[in-house]
């Protein structure tokens, strides 16, 4: 029995495929002894071996090898996302200081938009910043273009994720006020994500019910 940290599950994995039992609790659900600030492996081993004997934690489910993949490539994803927006954050932020209109008359992040922002009457170096700034953001597409290509042929590939990717954006699951759907061309990447976050989701009511075990601390811990 070990306690979940960031070096991953090879040491549940080793003990596993030698016919060892391994129970991995996660931090968050451990019983705290209020007041207790000194903190060191052996006091901890102590602790755990004594919640252990009490049956007092709680284990989670360790994910299938398969949905830990898929974890890495949305974690990627949510990532160069996270890149993407303050790139337009910095983009609009520096036209707003300069007094430059934004080209509305383009729809979303275009090409069009790139070959209006080139365009505009503005300082050179104002016009220079602009432009990396547009390479950059043109670059990151690239990438979640790429990346979102990898994780539907991944999930493709997996007759389980396919079936699960195909329950979480089915519009049956996916009624009015009950978690809501994964629209646009990114909705097959957000239902990716999802499911790596919980794994197996084959047996959820809907996906309101899913997102609320998603949600919760220690959500690998579910059989279902």
């Amino acid at each position: 029995m070990y306690e979940a940290g960031p070096t991953g599950y090879g040491v549940y994995d080793a003990l596993s495929q030698a016919g060892d039992v391994c129970l991995v609790t996660p931090p968050a659900l451990l019983p705290r002894v209020p007041g207790r600030r000194v903190k060191t492996n052996r006091l901890d081993s102590l602790e755990l071996a004594i919640r252990l004997r009490g049956g007092e934690l709680t284990g989670l489910r360790v994910p299938a090898p398969q949905i830990r993949s898929l974890r890495h490539l949305t974690h990627q994803w949510l990532s160069l996302a996270k890149r993407v927006r303050g790139v337009k954050c910095q983009i609009k932020a520096l036209l707003l200081m300069e007094g430059l209109p934004f080209p509305e008359e383009c729809r979303g992040w275009s090409r069009a938009v790139g070959t209006t922002l080139a365009a505009l009457a503005c300082d050179a170096e104002v016009q220079f910043v602009l432009q990396q700034r547009w390479r950059q953001l043109t670059a990151l597409h690239e990438e979640q273009l790429r990346l979102g290509r990898r994780i539907r042929a991944y999930c493709r590939a997996d007759p389980d994720l396919a079936e699960s990717i195909t329950y979480l954006m089915s519009p049956a699951r996916n009624r009015v006020g009950d978690g809501g759907a994964y629209p646009g061309p990114g909705g097959r990447v957000a239902a990716a994500e999802a499911a790596a976050g919980v794994g197996q989701v084959r047996g959820v009511e809907s996906v309101g019910a899913f997102h609320r075990v998603a949600d919760r601390p220690g959500r690998d811990q579910p059989e279902w």
